[in-house]
């Protein structure tokens, strides 16, 4: 799967991330008008041979709810193209969700019979401490091999606990080894989604807070092997 690490580079007029976040929002609604947020842009592909004895995960951190009204970046629309287009189908799917507006019952009438064995919902906010029982990170060590095909999903619209989940994994022999591919809402300042969908982040701070360093994080990431791509 191939794809545009931040979704206004898709354009070829797209100004440099330094000068995006010096821009009042006015600024840039032209640009945001043009500018597909989707995933549509993405071409899956099989995994490589060697996962063909080993078992298909999928990790969602920020899974709203299974069909999302319909949308085409709900999980639901993700697990058909994945099993359209890549030929997978997993046989675990772990979902949190920290919104607690979703009632248990609703969320699990979307899920088809045949997935809600291999659905793993947690209605609480995803964890970035690794002693959490809630820390996603920790549970990929705890069921995935090396020999498993893993798929990691990273949107959780909260930038400090996003970003300490992705140094976790770049700074991860072992994690790097497990993650085949990662999609992440990389919630940066100096992007224009930051006022159509994120809010104004122009004094975001921290280590991942603008586009140049997404792009080191995106590829660190591709150079250890992980198909990283950014989601919408």
């Amino acid at each position: 799967m191939f794809g545009c690490l931040v979704v206004d580079t898709r354009r070829r007029n797209t100004s440099s991330p330094s000068s995006l976040w010096q821009r009042p929002p006015s600024s840039l609604l032209p640009l945001l008008l043009q500018t597909d947020v989707h995933t549509s842009y993405l071409i899956f592909a099989p995994p490589p041979l060697r996962y063909e004895q080993g078992r298909n995960y999928f990790f969602d951190f920020g899974s709203t709810s299974f069909a999302y009204e319909g949308r085409k970046d709900s999980l639901a629309r993700q697990l058909q193209r994945f099993k359209k287009y890549s030929h997978v189908d997993f046989d675990d799917i772990f979902c949190w969700e920290a919104k607690i507006n979703t009632r248990p019952s609703n969320y699990w009438a979307e899920v088809p019979p045949h997935l809600i064995p291999k659905m793993h919902f947690y209605n609480v906010p995803i964890q970035s401490d690794l002693d959490s029982a809630m820390s996603a990170v920790r549970i990929i060590q705890q069921v995935a091999t090396k020999r498993d095909y893993v798929v990691v999903k990273l949107d959780i619209d909260n930038n400090p606990v996003e970003t300490a989940i992705m140094d976790q994994v770049l700074h991860s022999a072992h994690l790097l080894s497990l993650i085949d591919e990662l999609f992440w809402e990389h919630h940066v300042k100096g992007s224009p989604s930051q006022w159509h969908h994120w809010g104004d982040l122009a004094h975001l701070k921290g280590d991942y807070a603008n586009l140049t360093s997404s792009y080191k994080a995106f590829l660190a990431l591709r150079q250890a092997g992980i198909r990283a791509h950014s989601w919408v």
